[in-house]
């Protein structure tokens, strides 16, 4: 026979187990729930904010990521970034969920250091020698690249990037024409008309050194070809 005491100790069991029954459905629950939440047509895609575009209009940009207008959850962030990166002109982009309807895509657009005439066209390359754009007419801030004959080649388009990626900024923005017989023989103006032959790719850290000492003479020309014995030809 049970006893009352036996009694309210089942009883107290049984309360305990129909509570833990309780909680772990609950929490089991959480998952699916959140679930149909975030398909909730109240959290679709509502916008899409470009953020970084200044060559590129923000409406290709938004073109080219294809967030689409489906659930904000749903987005592929990955696949939207790869489809941006692969955009002439953009060095990063990054997509990011803003809840709780919009997307933000901030991207990072390479700068054109030099122009290079080809075909009736520009092509716009950046410091690292990536091609940027192609257009019509070049922006007059960017030196122009040119050979005596014909159309650059890679192997002078590269050594004439590498030659402005070797100078210090506040030297390049002075940079106007860009000269190549070949890569081993270019040569530039600077924006107040003076003419630096540089020659080679050799010995470029003591070219840079020896230029930036002597442009405040203001001279018609350097030749720092030879950097430790540099001609300066006064105006």
């Amino acid at each position: 026979m049970t006893t009352a005491f036996q009694q309210r100790r089942l009883a107290e069991l049984r309360r305990r187990t129909y509570r833990r029954v309780a909680i772990a459905c609950a929490v089991l629950a959480l998952p699916t729930a959140a679930g149909v939440a975030a398909l909730s047509p109240l959290l679709d895609v509502d916008r899409v904010r470009v953020e970084g575009a200044r060559r590129l209009t923000p409406a290709a940009v938004e073109e080219a990521a294809r967030v689409g207008d489906g659930p904000l959850a749903l987005v592929d962030t990955a696949a939207a970034q790869r489809r941006l990166v692969a955009l002439p002109g953009v060095k990063r982009a990054t997509v990011t969920r803003e809840w709780p309807s919009s997307v933000v895509v901030t991207v990072v657009e390479r700068v054109p250091v030099v122009a290079v005439p080809r075909d009736g066209r520009t092509e716009l390359y950046d410091v690292e020698g990536v091609l940027v754009d192609t257009v019509a007419t070049a922006p007059a801030s960017l030196p122009r690249l040119a050979v005596p004959s014909g159309s650059p080649s890679p192997e002078v388009v590269g050594a004439a990037v590498a030659l402005l990626r070797s100078l210090p900024r506040a030297l390049r923005r002075e940079v106007r024409d860009l000269t190549a017989a070949g890569p081993a023989e270019l040569s530039f103006h600077l924006a107040d008309g003076a003419e630096v032959v540089w020659g080679d790719s050799a010995r470029t850290k003591e070219k840079v050194r020896a230029l930036t000492l002597l442009v405040p003479q203001k001279a018609k020309r350097y030749d720092v070809r030879v950097p430790d014995r540099p001609a300066v030809t006064p105006r």
